[in-house]
């Protein structure tokens, strides 16, 4: 029984710490929180029993108490991964009557205690345990998440008695860390107490600590670094929470699974912030999900959807305040935007009756007005047009088709790419020449020609279609900071002495030609 928790994590019994942190990190990769959550918190208990040194000798010890021992430690262990509180407790009490020095079994029975919410019970067992077993980290953290997980759940005296809880829940949290200041788990949870009082500044600063706490930072400190991206997006840091993303790059293992598996979380706050309706925050995350995971087709589709949809909800209030945007449409853009930002029920029947609503409205309209007005919504909110896009092409297109006008091409607006359309801030289409990373040029094979015996390669621009540089409007150009078309590459070549040079070499060449083919003629 003592071997399960060196099984769990794959390694001997003799393991050193630092073998034990990275079968950990290795293990966190295998089986992620957010695939196998179960798994994760056994994981996660054995290695904070295993880097415990006094924990570790308890664990130990119990093979060498007997089978009946060992039955029920194995019991009420499967009990608590069951989250069966009650009958995981009766366990732990029987190993006792057993084995009353059982330090362990009593660290078990207070976890139970704490878990049914009789805090009382809980603070007397972990008293009598941190009194016997002064020197053990674990117990102490234990000690203090009884109070921490007491204020957090408990509202009776108000803020005062609240506040006195966390006082209590810190002390034992430095406690801990006086003990092993190289172990994290202190540190982790006095930044807790603070996100809990809203205290952001001061969870960073101890958050920080947690990283630094063991001299380096490596792939075991990824979920600290995810939760300081987490406070960073509530304290609407982009930048700071791009750092953070950077400082992870930097800790990972050269592995695409590793990547993949940060990419994942990145994702998954991601939807969390969407079910919360920050929107603006999971556009972020869903940013950098993209940034560890560049060739993941769907993440790319997620991540133009939620920027579209964040930067649709911050002009929802010019939107409404517009003089310009004639009612209607302003009107069917504020239901749009509510329904997929999750502010308004998901009924399929209020979409159809919206629908029928709008196509009714503007059935009578005059063509060009219609025409005129799509295109000043398309031009002005751009966002709000392309969560609505199918639609108002269709109607776009029958008011042109109406008042006899051409439809200009979305990405000739202002500002946005002319390869994918979309907005430089939010980003490029999976497929577009214009992304980092898209493979946006690429080279052919030539065979030889009249100039070369020999097959060589050039390099093309899989847009523009130059060699050894870029056309001006190319989204692809380096010197392009937004890959919009310039007047040169719109209106063409200018008039002058270039073009009549260029035009005169054609007319070389094709001479050249004519003459060569009379020449076989008359042979």
């Amino acid at each position: 029984m003592a071997n399960e928790y060196y099984e769990l994590l794959g390694v001997v019994p003799t393991a050193t710490r630092d073998e034990i942190r990275k079968a950990y990190a290795l293990k966190v990769r295998e089986a992620p929180p957010e695939r196998e959550p179960e798994k994760f918190t056994l994981v996660r208990r054995a290695y904070e029993t295993l880097c415990d040194e006094a924990a570790r000798r308890d664990y130990d010890a119990l093979e060498a108490h007997g089978a009946r021992v060992a039955v029920l430690t194995e019991r009420a262990g499967k009990c608590m991964e069951e989250e069966e509180w009650a009958d995981a407790e009766r366990a732990w009490k029987e190993v006792l009557v057993l084995w009353p020095d059982g330090h362990a079994a009593s660290n078990g029975l207070g976890l139970c205690q704490l878990e049914q919410g009789r805090w009382s019970e809980s603070r007397r067992t972990f008293r009598a345990l941190t009194s016997n077993a002064p020197d053990v980290v674990a117990y102490w953290v234990n000690y203090g998440l009884g109070y921490f997980r007491e204020s957090m759940a408990s509202d009776r005296d108000g803020p005062v008695h609240d506040d006195l809880l966390l006082v209590k829940a810190r002390n034992r949290f430095r406690k801990a860390i006086e003990l092993d200041p190289r172990a994290s788990v202190g540190y982790e949870l006095m930044a807790r107490t603070y996100i809990h009082e809203e205290e952001l500044g001061k969870a960073l600063e101890w958050m920080e600590k947690a990283i630094q706490s063991d001299g380096k930072v490596d792939a075991g400190d990824v979920d600290i670094l995810i939760q300081r991206c987490i406070i960073h997006a509530r304290l609407e840091r982009r930048s700071d929470l791009a750092a953070e993303a950077t400082r992870i790059r930097s800790c990972l293992p050269d592995e695409p699974d590793a990547r993949k598996h940060v990419s994942g979380l990145f994702a998954q706050h991601a939807g969390d912030w969407v079910r919360v309706k920050g929107h603006q925050s999971a556009a972020w995350f869903i940013a950098e999900a993209t940034n560890f995971d560049p060739y993941n087709r769907e993440l790319w589709k997620h991540r133009l959807f939620l920027f579209r949809l964040a930067d649709a909800c911050s002009s929802i209030e010019r939107l409404r305040q517009d003089p310009q945007i004639d009612r209607i449409l302003g009107a069917r853009a504020l239901y749009v935007v509510g329904r997929l930002g999750g502010y308004l029920p998901d009924d399929k029947s209020e979409d159809q009756k919206a629908f029928q609503t709008f196509v009714g409205a503007i059935e009578g309209a005059q063509g060009s007005i219609v025409y005129d007005q799509i295109l000043l919504f398309r031009a002005s909110y751009p966002a709000c047009f392309d969560l609505d896009e199918e639609l108002l092409d269709d109607v776009l297109l029958h008011a042109a088709k109406v008042c006899n006008r051409r439809v200009p091409a979305k990405n000739k607006d202002r500002e946005r790419c002319i390869s994918c359309g979309c907005l430089p801030a939010w980003g490029h289409d999976f497929d577009c020449y214009g992304r980092e990373g898209s493979g946006s040029r690429r080279t052919v094979q030539t065979g030889g020609s009249a100039n070369s015996s020999a097959g060589g390669s050039t390099t093309w621009c899989s847009w523009c279609g130059e060699s050894g540089g870029h056309a001006a409007g190319c989204s692809s150009r380096p010197a392009t900071s937004s890959p919009v078309p310039t007047a040169a590459s719109v209106a063409g070549p200018s008039q002058g002495a270039n073009t009549g040079t260029s035009g005169c070499a054609v007319l070389v060449a094709g001479l050249a030609g004519l003459l060569t083919v009379l020449l076989i003629l008359l042979r």
